[in-house]
């Protein structure tokens, strides 16, 4: 399988720092890209009238692991092919590595069989030219891996190949008008082709090829299609990311219905995950309301697997609306008005009550919630109630609790707004008794045992208490509970 274009994001980090550009305004950009990303160890050498930003940057340990999301997009093809650019055509065979960066837009075509497809750059592209998809991501992802980086989150993964015969995608014959276009059509033949996992696994051996990293796929699919990501003999991506709770309706046997289900389905040996808020959903705190966005913290980190915590929700922060003027959506400004829009999740970090909210002195991308002043991370965290400290608290009792972690999951049976289970591991079980719905509850002690403690509420105010009997939640609680040391 060779390969027609290949575009390469580093969406956190951006570019390369090895790039390529032939003028004095590309020069100007490699200076400006060089302090972009705060690198001062770095020359711009001319050879052959090319000028080449080399640099040796590192990423140094500072206690955080840091995967690099990336978008890979390719356009394979299984038949001899020939690229154009600005007109000059070319064969893409015998070449070396290179990787440009093109100042001014680019015309570029593929033309195979008869076909002509448009894969126009546009100004300010990284390009990497005449790889095919394997050579493309392991030059690549080492080129991260040996610099530290501990792993990729890749962005659209089940996106990464289209259908090598170029049919079009079926209509949709359920859209409705007044949605987004893209809807109009069935993803049929441009998204999860069978040929993905192969190029799943190619990642996964670079990825095995260093200590301690991971590979983690963005896949919004049903649950039976999500856990193929995980690939042959486990072999694919470490964790195909999980969005089920995103979408789910927030109510005990919703909730219940959405963990066995993908508890039943994961691969024997695959490690799951969670993911309760991203940066295309509306905020947790928004979604299920101030009051359960507790509870939504304790179930996130008390499920088996990873947790994934999406910025700004430990501090609760809610959806913002967007003036029409403030838009920064591609999907709002090309659909406005059908609630589309992204923009409300992705407001700055609210680190304090400065100007900026500590988060920049400029004027930040999106604006700020009016809110800021009292809901950041600098009040909640001196307030030993606040949800910020609920989240060090489950944190800090995941780090001590091997159950929580690695501990089997069991739900137990419960009726009404009760979620119930057990994490069970070295010989001991905790529960988790979470109340979804406003009103006061109780658990009697056939579900839970006796001689109970609770270890952590989601009001911060009950650790320590003895539960010999019946359980009692008060509206919007949740709460972990473990052996009483007085029962030995």
């Amino acid at each position: 399988m060779s390969l027609a274009r290949a575009v390469f994001f580093l969406l956190i980090l951006s570019g390369a720092l090895v790039a390529q550009t032939t003028n004095e305004q590309g020069k100007f950009i490699l200076h400006k890209f060089a302090k972009a990303i705060g690198e001062e160890n770095y020359t711009i050498e001319q050879t052959s009238g090319k000028l080449t930003l080399k640099s040796d940057f590192l990423f140094t340990d500072r206690g955080t692991k840091v995967p690099l999301k990336t978008t890979f997009t390719a356009t394979d093809a299984l038949e001899p092919l020939s690229l154009s650019l600005d007109g000059q055509s070319s064969r893409m065979s015998g070449l070396k590595d290179r990787m440009e960066y093109y100042p001014q837009s680019q015309k570029m075509t593929l033309t195979r069989a008869g076909k002509t497809e448009d894969l126009s750059a546009p100004a300010g592209s990284f390009l990497i030219d005449g790889y095919s998809p394997v050579a493309m991501q392991q030059m690549l992802m080492r080129f991260w891996l040996r610099r530290g980086v501990d792993g990729f989150r890749v962005d659209v993964i089940w996106h990464l190949i289209k259908d090598g015969e170029f049919r079009d995608n079926p209509s949709n014959p359920h859209f409705v008008e007044g949605r987004p276009p893209n809807e109009k059509i069935l993803t049929q033949y441009s998204t999860d082709q069978p040929e993905v996992h192969e190029v799943i696994a190619e990642m996964r051996r670079v990825i095995d090829g260093f200590d301690h990293r991971v590979l983690i796929g963005e896949v919004y699919l049903p649950l039976h299609r999500l856990v193929a990501y995980y690939g042959n003999d486990l072999a694919g991506a470490q964790m195909p990311f999980n969005f089920a709770l995103l979408s789910t309706l927030w109510n005990a046997r919703s909730i219940e219905k959405i963990i066995a289900d993908y508890e039943h389905v994961l691969p024997a040996g695959a490690w799951p995950n969670w993911v309760l808020g991203n940066h295309d959903r509306p905020r947790v705190a928004s979604r299920v309301g101030r009051e359960q966005a507790r509870v939504a913290a304790m179930l996130l980190l008390t499920l088996r697997g990873t947790p994934t915590l999406y910025y700004g929700d430990e501090i609760g922060m809610r959806q913002l609306a967007i003036a029409p003027d403030q838009v920064r959506d591609p999907f709002e400004k090309n659909v406005p008005g059908i609630g589309v829009g992204r923009d409300g999740c992705r407001t700055p970090m609210q680190w304090n009550a400065t100007a900026g909210a500590g988060f920049s002195t400029a004027a930040p991308w999106l604006p700020l919630a009016d809110d800021y002043s009292s809901e950041n991370v600098a009040n909640l965290d001196a307030d030993a109630s606040s949800i910020l400290s609920l989240y060090k608290a489950l944190i800090a009792l995941r780090r001590k609790l091997p159950q929580l972690v690695k501990g089997a999951y069991q739900p137990v049976a419960a009726q009404g707004d009760i979620l119930l289970y057990l994490r069970e591991g070295e010989g001991e079980a905790l529960v988790v008794a979470l109340n979804l719905g406003g009103e006061p509850v109780s658990v009697a002690s056939s579900s839970i045992g006796v001689g109970r403690e609770i270890l952590l509420s989601t009001f911060l105010d009950r650790g320590g208490e003895q539960v010999q009997g019946t359980l009692d939640l008060r509206g919007n609680e949740g709460v972990i509970l473990g052996r009483s040391a007085q029962a030995g």
